[in-house]
């Protein structure tokens, strides 16, 4: 119909060459995905729930052993300054529970200290001896003073 209306002495023009566009086409194995489904996902999310309700009880009782294990040490170390602290005041040092607990700001949640009998430690740092304790979940530490020096021994034997 349109070719009636063009001149019969006009030459048909040729059309402009076309440039061909490259589509860049995603792997056949990905057409249709963009993405993780649903399903996937949410096993996943239960992966990850089992593996930190396996491992979350374990990091606990580390942690827990290891403020147990610097309350012993800072125990310890509390008792072996107890004969300078009575040399520098020049005067006795009685040592209980209640005074130890007042040192040791840091003391866990669980923790206490026992004194089976107090001890005096002399203005010269001379002690008659004594026991201490450390209890903290269930486990006691037993801290031996000695007599006369006042060195702190654990119960195993050991100064460290």
């Amino acid at each position: 119909m349109w070719a009636s209306c063009r001149p019969a002495d006009s030459a048909p023009q040729t059309a402009a060459p076309r440039t061909r566009t490259r589509r860049v086409r995603a792997p056949a194995h990905a057409a249709g995905r963009r993405g993780f489904t649903l399903l996937e996902l949410l096993v996943v999310l239960a992966i990850i729930a089992v593996l930190s309700a396996m491992v979350g009880p374990a990091v606990w009782r580390s942690l827990d052993a290891a403020a147990q294990r610097g309350a012993a040490a800072d125990l310890q170390a509390q008792l072996a300054a107890l004969p300078l602290a009575a040399f520098a005041a020049g005067r006795p040092l009685r040592v209980d529970a209640q005074m130890l607990r007042g040192r040791m700001a840091d003391l866990p949640d669980g923790c206490t200290v026992l004194v089976p009998v107090a001890f005096t430690y002399a203005p010269n740092g001379m002690t008659p001896g004594g026991t201490v304790q450390l209890a903290c979940g269930g486990r006691v530490e037993t801290f031996a003073v000695r007599p006369v020096t006042g060195e702190v021994l654990r119960a195993d034997g050991t100064s460290r």
